[in-house]
């Protein structure tokens, strides 16, 4: 079959979750022989570990190449109408969250919801977003598609056996990570703060390491002492420093998409306490990957936390677990593939 011409859609490339989960899905179809494209307003993509071109353009819709698509993806909300303009046989949106119901997207949210009405066809990276979308918008008004997530597991991955003993049987300060913006409503940062303190409180000695794009703020600060704090840092340096943790704690609420730095703890052999939320529960079955507490639970988490700081099978249990779960479900080949069929068939469906 020829090669399907493809341009994804971003405002800016530079560092985020959704953002990374653009570039690996253009890795993984160029892997396949396809010619994939990036077109962003402004950004710098140096920190993804892998090659990615990227045509920075004033418009996104301008037609710079005289050249017709196959597809053309939309991506966050904000780039799905320039998506549309593209001369492109089919236009799809990605769609990695619930957009619409952040609290901090409230003021614009009829413009998000405006968008996601359009009758192009939606591609999700979870069933439980597909749901979602059906349920909000009508399951009738386009197609809806599941492709997965994509985990890099090359990068992410468990450590040697030699240093997993050392990490069971040191003595000292357990180290707990935290990743996330604490001021986006929905990765729950100040909940996991709190069970911190809560367990601090109790004579755990923990050191607290903190990972955000953004800086350190001083509300962030009267939570509980944070001993390191990574900002922006690459996906290279994020592997080390799953590696360094003893716990992940993932405090995020109902409107989390998928919730990346979850999988890629969970493929490092990192044991986790997770909030009980549909995008951290359709990893896999049985949900045994992870130690659920419900979301928004500060008292909850802090005792998930002391759980497994007080139980070393435990631990050891879930670390095996999650290896399992991620290395078993989200390989870049897969999500590709299912990119791939799904374009596809889309392509002749508007051809028919």
């Amino acid at each position: 079959m020829e090669p399907l011409k493809i341009c994804y859609l971003l405002e800016s490339t530079n560092l985020s979750g959704g953002v990374r989960v653009v570039f690996d899905q253009v890795r993984a179809l160029r892997a396949r022989g396809h010619e994939v494209k990036v077109r962003a307003l402004f950004g710098d993509h140096r920190w993804y570990s892998y090659p990615v071109d990227v045509d920075y353009v004033r418009d996104l819709a301008e037609d710079v190449d005289n050249v017709e698509l196959d597809v053309a993806v939309g991506t966050f909300w904000t780039t799905v109408e320039s998506a549309i303009r593209l001369p492109a046989r089919l236009v799809v949106h990605l769609c990695q969250g619930c957009e619409w119901a952040l609290p901090e997207h409230s003021s614009f949210k009829e413009d998000i919801e405006a968008v996601y009405a359009h009758p192009i066809p939606k591609v999700t990276i979870g069933t439980w977003l597909s749901d979602q979308i059906c349920a909000r918008f009508g399951k009738d008004s386009f197609p809806v598609v599941c492709v997965g997530q994509i985990v890099d597991t090359d990068l992410y991955s468990r450590p040697c056996w030699l240093k997993n003993c050392w990490k069971l049987f040191r003595h000292g300060f357990k180290r707990i990570l935290v990743i996330g913006i604490y001021e986006s409503s929905v990765k729950g940062i100040p909940i996991a703060l709190d069970a911190v303190e809560q367990i601090r409180r109790e004579g755990f000695r923990l050191h607290l390491t903190r990972v955000s794009p953004l800086p350190l703020s001083n509300q962030e600060r009267t939570h509980t002492v944070i001993d390191t704090y990574h900002e922006r840092i690459s996906p290279l340096k994020m592997a080390a420093v799953y590696r360094e943790a003893d716990v992940l704690l993932a405090p995020s609420g109902i409107a989390e998409g998928f919730g990346l730095p979850f999988a890629e703890a969970m493929a490092s052999g990192l044991p986790t306490v997770a909030t009980h939320i549909p995008s951290f529960l359709s990893l896999g079955q049985p949900r045994d990957y992870a130690y659920f507490v419900p979301d928004g639970d500060a008292k909850a988490m802090a005792e998930g936390l002391r759980q497994l700081l007080l139980n070393r099978k435990l631990r050891y249990r879930l670390s095996k677990r999650g290896v399992e779960v991620v290395h078993g479900h989200f390989s870049r080949g897969a999500v590709a593939k299912k990119l791939e069929v799904c374009f596809r068939r889309m392509l002749n469906n508007n051809s028919s």
